[in-house]
């Protein structure tokens, strides 16, 4: 697990080792929140868990310490990189240098298609792909042209 600033910088690390129970839930790590956060900017902060076994990803979960509405994120740009796959489907790499929250796909034309994951948060630093099929012939070219992505924009709090 991590503790993050919006910015992508790391202020508190902990890794432990698990014994997880099929079908079963448990509490495996406590820590008091003012411990955790020792002084950070609630607003500003969030709680990246993730569960790991043999180099794989299992499940993650992210914990924000303030609603939307409260957070106070930098302005984040979303950087991609399509590629087409052998299968006809189009694979959408994305990065982001801060937090960008409920990020989402999609092509301006209203033409169709389906991008495998959307109105997801990106971390800072890290990276997601997503694929997307097409219901029409198209291109990498022609899809660089016609796609927007971007976060959802928060309510303001004031």
């Amino acid at each position: 697990m991590r503790l993050l600033d919006v910015t992508g910088r790391t202020l508190f690390r902990q890794a432990t080792t698990l014994q997880v129970q099929p079908l079963s839930s448990q509490v495996y790590f406590e820590i008091p929140r003012k411990k955790l956060l020792k002084g950070h900017n609630q607003k500003q902060v969030v709680l990246s868990c993730a569960v790991e076994a043999d180099g794989k990803t299992l499940s993650t979960n992210t914990y924000y310490f303030a609603s939307p509405k409260e957070a106070v994120l930098p302005p984040s740009q979303v950087t991609t990189q399509w590629r087409p796959q052998p299968d006809g489907t189009y694979q959408v790499t994305m990065h982001s240098k801060a937090l960008a929250r409920q990020v989402y796909l999609s092509l301006e034309d209203g033409s169709d298609g389906f991008f495998t994951d959307n109105y997801f948060d990106l971390l800072p630093g890290e990276t997601k792909v997503v694929s997307f099929r097409s219901t029409a012939p198209t291109s990498v070219a022609a899809l660089q042209q016609r796609w927007s992505c971007g976060p959802l924009p928060m309510l303001s709090s004031e």
